[in-house]
């Protein structure tokens, strides 16, 4: 699977050389969750269909794209199923897959917190799914947050405000990317669905929630 793993990655980096993304959502964050739904598949689906995990893996953050023509740094993982259309039209030969991971694809950014995620989900949408969301804790996850806020300018924390776990809108901003953590990142430990996913999870999300606990002792200088 290397070589056709280079293919993709390749046509990918050749569909994104005129359009902009943030660093956190860049191509190395896709060679993560590649790397990521590959091992899921392995354990869980005994290596089937790698090549829709595969190019399900590198096209999953379309959405993520600016859009020079609308001018927005966000649309929808459903806005955006025309841009995935159009990465087939231009790379043809992984057309036969192209309806199944517009379907995994579907599913992705969709979380029950936000009362979207869809419960008859495939074992495919559930490793890509699954796959992004391990990117999105622990250190790497730290790391993107920070780079994301930047992206869309976010202070790191404005101690002022209350940190409110009940409030997440997609659509806005959150009050700083401390904040988000409360709002979103934390709230995913509950959305794998993968034993292999939830194993590595674990981990991760202690490590999150303990850096969380030191920053604001260091904020409150109670450190």
């Amino acid at each position: 699977m290397d070589i056709f793993t280079n293919t993709i990655r390749s046509c990918v980096k050749n569909y994104l050389h005129d359009k902009s993304i943030d660093i956190s959502h860049d191509i190395y964050h896709l060679d993560r969750v590649c790397k990521n739904s590959l091992l899921i598949n392995r354990v869980e689906n005994g290596n089937k269909n790698q090549k829709v995990v595969i190019i399900g893996s590198y096209l999953h953050d379309f959405h993520r794209l600016y859009d020079f023509q609308s001018q927005r740094k966000f649309n929808s993982v459903e806005d955006s199923i025309y841009m995935i259309e159009d990465f087939f039209r231009l790379f043809p030969s992984f057309s036969e897959h192209s309806e199944t991971v517009k379907k995994i694809i579907l599913n992705t950014d969709k979380f029950s917190f936000l009362n979207n995620r869809n419960e008859d989900i495939d074992i495919y949408g559930k490793i890509i799914s699954d796959a992004d969301n391990l990117d999105a804790i622990g250190a790497i996850g730290i790391s993107r947050a920070f780079s994301f806020g930047q992206w869309i300018n976010e202070p790191i924390y404005v101690p002022s405000a209350l940190l409110d776990t009940n409030k997440f809108n997609p659509e806005t901003n959150s009050i700083s990317v401390i904040h988000h953590f409360y709002e979103k990142l934390l709230k995913m430990e509950g959305e794998f669905y993968t034993m292999t996913a939830k194993k590595i999870a674990k981990g991760r999300m202690d490590f999150m929630k303990k850096y969380l606990e030191i920053f604001l002792k260091e904020i409150n200088n109670e450190l």
